[in-house]
C-alpha cells in the first residue's frame, strides 16, 4: 500500500524551492527598482511557484486518496469474509439442527403419516432457509 507523503517534508520542500525561486525573482541589490521586463519575469517566476505548488497538492492528494481507498477496499473485504464465515456457520448451524430434529422424529410415537408429514416440513424448511442465505451471498458481489 502507498505511504502517504509526510506533510511536514512537503512543507520544507516547498519553503526551500519557494526562497530559492524568490531569490531568483527578486533584484540582486536591496532597494532596485525593477523595470517593466523584471516584473514580467518576476510575476510570470510567480505563477510557475504557484503552478507548480498547486501540482505538488495534487500529487499528495491523489497520494492520500490511493492510500484510503486502499484501506477501504481491505476493510470492505474483511467484512465480506467476516460476513461469509457467518453465514456457512449459519449454514453448518441449520445442518445440525435439521439433523437432530430428523433425529428426534425417528423416536417420536407418533402415527408414520404425521412422522412423514413433519419430516417433510423440516426437509423444506431446511431447503427454504439455505436456499435464502446462498441467494444473499450472490447479492453481495
Amino acid at each position: 500500500m502507498p505511504d502517504v507523503p509526510d506533510k511536514r517534508a512537503w512543507e520544507q520542500v516547498n519553503k526551500a524551492l519557494e526562497k530559492k525561486q524568490m531569490d531568483e525573482a527578486l533584484p540582486p541589490q536591496p532597494g532596485a527598482v525593477m523595470d517593466s521586463a523584471q516584473l514580467d519575469a518576476t510575476k510570470h517566476q510567480l505563477s510557475e511557484v504557484a503552478r507548480v505548488r498547486k501540482a505538488q497538492a495534487t500529487v499528495i492528494a491523489e497520494q492520500f486518496i490511493r492510500a484510503l481507498d486502499q484501506r477501504h477496499l481491505e476493510y470492505l473485504t474483511s467484512l465480506g469474509l467476516r460476513n461469509l464465515e457467518v453465514r456457512q456457520r449459519a449454514l453448518i448451524e441449520v445442518g445440525d439442527q435439521t439433523t437432530a430434529m430428523l433425529r428426534e422424529l425417528e423416536t417420536r410415537d407418533w402415527p408414520q403419516h404425521l412422522i412423514d408429514k413433519t419430516i417433510q416440513s423440516v426437509v423444506e424448511l431446511h431447503a427454504r432457509f439455505f436456499e435464502k442465505i446462498m441467494a444473499e451471498l450472490g447479492q453481495q458481489k
